[in-house]
């Protein structure tokens, strides 16, 4: 297993944990992403960390082209909650906040793109050169 690899898979983990942090902050109450579509996040990432071990045990191109796929969905979902909340935040005269879930779950998206990219560019380097 690759730096990469392993960066795919604790990148999975962290989106599923970020999933049920608080998503949004109102006053002393927090909403958890769990009770809404940090569900979907949670799946996404089950099926990225899936596929991640897959790929790592099978180096099958489909599979890190997936994992990108997914990374990307988890970093959306993320930074869609993210402007849906900022809106919010401008009626609610500063009384609804972001929470630290969703910012987890964007670098959890991102750091699963990235590092599913360099497995592709691995991958297509290494088919080019053999």
């Amino acid at each position: 297993m690759t730096v990469a690899d392993w960066t795919a898979g604790l990148s999975c983990v962290a989106a599923g944990i970020g999933a049920f942090l608080p998503w949004a902050k109102v006053a002393f109450i927090s909403v958890s992403g769990a009770e809404g579509d940090g569900v979907i996040v949670v799946v996404v990432a089950a099926v990225a960390l899936m596929l991640t071990a897959g790929f790592a045990a099978r180096r099958k191109l489909w599979m890190a082209v997936l994992v990108t796929l997914c990374g990307i969905i988890i970093a959306f979902i993320a930074l869609y909650y993210i402007g849906d909340i900022e809106s919010l935040t401008d009626d609610s005269e500063g009384l609804v906040r972001v929470g630290e879930g969703l910012y987890l779950v964007l670098i959890a998206g991102i750091a699963l793109t990235a590092s599913a990219g360099v497995g592709i560019y691995r991958h297509r380097r290494a088919s080019i050169v053999a």
